[in-house]
């Protein structure tokens, strides 16, 4: 049987956005009362964003508190190489949103 594939996500946070993701790492844990890798957090996060709405999306991406939580400090997670066409898949119902002035894709280029 084949081992998943799996590579390495590249975020770019802020303070506050190494923060709040090891807050949520934490709170994680907690749940799930054992230690788990950084890269189950990351699933979770994107497992919840392909869940929602595009316009909620949308909404969350534009406020302060997540402009907030991007930054210049590069951070690295290992996580299921499946998370990329996830993200993909959210990207695309972003643009296709009329809620949103400017895809994330877009908006990393600069």
């Amino acid at each position: 049987m084949g081992k998943a594939a799996s590579r390495t996500y590249k975020l770019r946070l802020s303070d506050q956005g190494i923060d709040l993701f090891l807050a949520c790492h934490y709170r994680l844990a907690q749940v799930l009362r054992d230690f788990i890798p950084y890269g189950a957090t990351f699933s979770v996060a994107v497992a919840l964003l392909e869940r929602m709405d595009a316009d909620d999306i949308a909404a969350e991406l534009e406020t302060r508190s997540c402009l907030q939580c991007t930054g210049d400090k590069t951070c690295f997670v290992g996580s299921s190489a499946q998370l990329a066409e996830i993200m993909q898949l959210v990207c695309e119902r972003l643009v296709e949103s009329d809620r949103f002035a400017q895809s994330p894709v877009a908006r990393h280029r600069r």
